[in-house]
C-alpha cells in the first residue's frame, strides 16, 4: 500500500477531533512514511508498546519525538535538521501544551518539511546472516 493510501485512510477512519493515544501517534508518524532510518524505525515500534494505550498524545510529545528523531538520523544533511529544527521552534513558540486531535496531528504532518527523516545514505545496519549471504555469493 502506497503512502497516499495509508494517508487517505487514517483521514477517513478516524474523526478529526479524536484525541490521539502516545501510541497511536507513533504508529502514525510510521505510517507516514517520514521515518526511514531503521534504528529510528525500531525505536519507534519499542517506545509505542511502552507507553500506556490511554495516556494522551501532547503537542509538546509530538515535538520531542521529532526531536529524538533526528538524533537518531544523523547522515541527513544539515540544512534539513535546521528546517525541522525551525519548524519545531514555530509549532512550539507559545510553551503551551494541548492533546492531540487527529486533525491537528494531520495539519502538522502536512506542514513537515520535505522528506525530513529519510536517510540519504543506505541503513549501515547488518542483519543475521548477512556476512555468510555475502561470502556465499563469492
Amino acid at each position: 500500500m502506497d503512502q497516499r493510501t495509508i494517508q487517505l485512510l487514517i483521514r477517513m477512519l478516524s474523526s478529526p477531533a479524536t484525541v490521539l493515544t502516545e501510541s497511536q501517534m507513533l504508529a502514525a508518524i510510521e505510517l507516514s512514511g517520514i521515518v526511514g532510518n531503521p534504528v529510528a524505525l525500531k525505536a519507534m515500534e519499542f517506545a509505542a508498546g511502552q507507553s500506556s494505550a490511554t495516556a494522551p498524545a501532547t503537542l509538546l510529545g509530538f515535538a520531542i519525538t521529532l526531536q529524538n528523531l533526528i538524533k537518531l538520523n544523523p547522515d541527513h544533511k544539515p540544512v534539513d535538521y535546521a528546517d525541522l529544527e525551525a519548524y519545531i521552534k514555530q509549532i512550539t513558540s507559545t510553551g503551551a501544551d494541548a492533546p492531540m486531535t487527529f486533525g491537528m496531528f494531520q495539519t502538522l504532518m502536512a506542514a513537515l518539511p520535505a522528506a525530513p527523516l529519510v536517510p540519504v545514505k543506505p541503513s549501515t545496519v547488518k542483519k543475521r546472516g548477512d556476512d555468510k549471504k555475502a561470502r556465499d555469493s563469492e
